[in-house]
């Protein structure tokens, strides 16, 4: 890690057109570096050359100027080449946490709010010479912590060199050369091989020698775009598994989730696998993907989780034409059969389907679909 010594000479050029530039109307651009939003001109960077494949950046944000619940819709890293080439390609994930702590100097990372490849089942391709940006929007991982930690791991580099020798193109840092580069501390992040995160400002390679300022100055540039609140109404995120016959199950609702009201919150399944059984299951503590054994679903409400009753299969048998539909209203309100299951008033309930799904070659012989998230009335 980082026995290449830094080089501030790659310059970049930032289009206005990019959107992480220009955040949307109401939202805020978060970012540690010191370019300018959208610069006019060329400006020079330092490209952080050991920075091997498994390893990663991340910045610290601070958000509890913009409310107690904060989504972030966008966020880009640059990925810079030490001639400023344009067209090398890298492989990389995004990853969001909600939250951070520091003892002795060392992070502890929050909740695990998006986890790119786990939610899409691919990576993000990078390119030379900019700023590589990507949309949120399917996701809207929430912050309620005060601080948002963006994260970029790199994952296959291999156009770019090798981490012995260290690479031409990689993640970059505002820092132009000349004295200073180790501050702040506590405002980026470096994920290194065998230790974990680290402060890149105060980080010492084998506890004898720091990095900072031989082989890393400044301040990544990773931004995001950030606005208060979460989103209102029903929002899909992550992914649908695929079943043995190669349906892929989504999740949607009609009306309105109630902590009181009777009825009126019907939650549909829609392309299940015929004649099996499934349930739908929910909580109220936020999003995850975590892989479901080694298949294709990932189970993307965190836990504890609370369970519909047992919903029969219906359609035909070998085809994606198996619907469920429940009315959770008419499962958990106070006069309900299970009033205990209501959620809290206000809070945004996250939902998910299971069902039964015995040819499919992962070790759970289960399937999910992809994930709903409501709001909850009185």
């Amino acid at each position: 890690m980082l026995r290449t010594a830094l080089s501030a000479a790659a310059l970049l050029a930032l289009s206005a057109a990019l959107p992480a530039q220009n955040c949307g109307a109401g939202q805020t651009l978060l970012k540690n570096d010191t370019l300018p939003n959208v610069p006019s001109g060329s400006e020079t960077v330092a490209v952080i050359q050991g920075l091997c494949e498994g390893e990663a950046a991340g910045c610290v944000f601070d958000v509890s100027g913009l409310g107690p619940s904060v989504s972030l819709t966008r966020a880009s890293v640059g990925y810079i080449n030490v001639a400023s080439a344009a067209g090398i390609t890298a492989a990389a994930n995004l990853k969001i946490y909600d939250g951070i702590s520091w003892s002795g100097g060392i992070p502890t990372l929050g909740t695990l709010v998006l986890d790119w490849e786990a939610a899409t089942g691919t990576s993000i391709q990078l390119t030379s010479s900019s700023l590589n940006e990507v949309d949120l929007g399917a996701f809207a991982p929430t912050i309620t912590s005060g601080t948002a930690v963006v994260t970029w791991e790199m994952q296959v580099n291999l156009l770019a060199g090798d981490c012995t020798n260290g690479y031409t193109t990689n993640f970059a840092t505002d820092f132009a050369g000349g004295g200073g580069g180790c501050s702040p501390t506590q405002k980026n992040l470096l994920f290194v091989l065998g230790e974990g995160w680290r402060d890149p400002a105060t980080y010492k390679l084998a506890g004898i020698f720091p990095i900072c300022p031989s082989a890393y100055a400044g301040n990544w540039i990773i931004r995001a775009c950030a606005t208060s609140g979460t989103p209102s109404g029903p929002v899909n995120y992550c992914t649908s598994g695929t079943s043995a016959n190669g349906c892929q199950a989504t999740i949607s609702s009609i009306g309105s989730a109630s902590a009181s009201a009777g009825g009126g919150f019907n939650v549909l399944t829609s392309s299940v696998e015929g004649q099996k059984d499934g349930l739908v299951f929910f909580g109220q503590n936020g999003r995850q993907a975590n892989a479901w054994g080694n298949g294709t679903s990932f189970q993307c409400v965190v836990p504890p989780v609370k369970r519909s009753g047992l919903l029969a299969g219906n359609g035909t048998s070998g085809t994606c034409f198996g619907t469920y539909l429940v009315d959770l209203n008419g499962r958990w309100c106070p006069t309900c059969p299970k009033p205990a299951q209501a959620p809290t008033p206000g809070v945004r309930l996250q939902l998910q389907t299971w069902y039964r799904d015995p040819l499919n070659t992962s070790n759970q012989t289960t399937t999910l679909s992809n994930a709903l998230e409501v709001d909850v009335t009185p």
